[in-house]
């Protein structure tokens, strides 16, 4: 609670790195990391972002046998890749999983896109402090125990393609990303992720429209959600 509290004071005016011990200069990094981003909220979000386990997914299932099925080739590749990048001590490449439909985080629900398109798009991170991305879910599945609790879940994500960076100019809405959102391309990108969907951030609005000096439809994506702003 006090480096949450530290980190919401406007406390910027009272504290120089070179005049305070050096024990304390990493708490100057957390309060400029949280200082320096503008954020959109929501009421549910501010009230329970002091508790820890605000944002893990709902899990209450049991699992049975006959809920386990085998991933797919490129799923089970999607997920080596995954587990070699973040997880290189885990030795968990079971290919037995539980699909899931749909996951319950930050009281919002979040399917795949067969279920529902809307509830499909999302905003989410390929890793802790990577920028924003958008994109849709194609499918949920968990490493479990039978008789036993979900132990990890993973979304495989379909992303937007972003725009070129020589197009950001054009990105009008992208200098007031609180308010305005950003543009991506109105088309997939040539890949499938895979992301701990606690790499999930929130759903988003969206709007297909042509934007002068960028060639083909945009996706103007409005999360609805905090995220930061850095794109």
């Amino acid at each position: 609670m006090f480096t949450k509290f530290c980190c919401t004071q406007n406390l910027k005016a009272l504290y120089n790195r070179s005049e305070l011990p050096e024990a304390l200069h990493q708490l100057v990094d957390i309060y400029e990391d949280n200082y320096a981003s503008d954020f959109r909220g929501t009421r549910l979000s501010d009230i329970f972002s002091d508790q820890q386990l605000f944002g893990h997914v709902d899990e209450k299932q049991v699992w049975q046998s006959k809920d386990f099925s085998t991933l797919t080739d490129n799923d089970f590749i999607l997920l080596k890749q995954w587990i070699a990048q973040h997880q290189p001590h885990s030795r968990s490449y079971s290919r037995q999983v539980v699909q899931r439909d749909a996951i319950h985080r930050f009281s919002h629900r979040f399917t795949n896109l067969r279920v529902s398109v809307n509830d499909s798009r999302i905003i989410f991170q390929q890793a802790d402090g990577a920028k924003w991305q958008a994109g849709s879910i194609l499918g949920i599945f968990s490493h479990a125990i039978v008789g036993g609790p979900t132990q990890q879940t993973w979304a495989i994500i379909q992303p937007f393609e972003e725009i070129a960076p020589a197009d950001t100019i054009h990105d009008h809405w992208r200098s007031y990303p609180v308010i305005g959102g950003c543009l991506f391309r109105n088309r997939w990108a040539p890949s499938a992720v895979l992301v701990d969907v606690r790499h999930i951030m929130c759903h988003f609005s969206w709007s297909a429209l042509e934007v002068e000096g960028i060639e083909g439809e945009c996706l103007l994506v409005l999360p609805l959600n905090k995220v930061g702003i850095y794109l």
